[in-house]
C-alpha cells in the first residue's frame, strides 16, 4: 500500500464517525495535493531519498490526513475564504490548506558556511 493510500484511508476513517459523511468518497486528487503541499512545506534537502521522504511522511500521517480533511471540507468552494448559504456562514483561514494544519511541520533548512 502506498503512502497516498494510507493517507486516504486515515481521512476516510475520520469521516466514518459521522453518519452524513460516512459514505463520502474523497477524491484522490486531494490526497495528491496534500502530499505536494507537505513536501513543499518540508523543503526536503536534495540528498534525501524517496525512502527517507516516505518515512518522514509516515511520521506525519495524521497531519497529512487532516490536510485532506481540511481540503475536503472546502470541496466545491475552492478559492473562497467565506461562504454563506441558508443562514449558515463559513469562514476559512484561507482558500487552500489551513495554516493551522501544518503549524507544527517545520521545513528543513540549510546553513551557509
Amino acid at each position: 500500500m502506498s503512502i497516498a493510500d494510507d493517507i486516504l484511508k486515515k481521512a476516510t476513517d475520520y469521516f466514518s464517525y459521522d453518519e452524513q459523511l460516512a459514505d463520502e468518497e474523497i477524491p484522490v486528487m486531494l490526497v495528491d495535493f496534500a502530499i505536494e503541499k507537505f513536501k513543499q512545506r518540508r523543503n526536503y534537502p536534495p540528498h534525501f531519498t524517496e525512502e527517507q521522504i516516505e518515512n518522514d511522511m509516515k511520521n506525519h500521517m495524521m497531519v497529512l490526513a487532516m490536510a485532506v480533511v481540511d481540503l475536503f471540507a472546502k470541496y466545491g468552494t475552492e478559492g473562497e475564504t467565506e461562504h454563506s448559504e441558508k443562514n449558515i456562514q463559513r469562514v476559512y483561514q484561507n482558500a487552500y490548506i489551513s495554516e493551522a494544519v501544518f503549524k507544527d511541520v517545520c521545513p528543513y533548512v540549510g546553513c551557509i558556511r
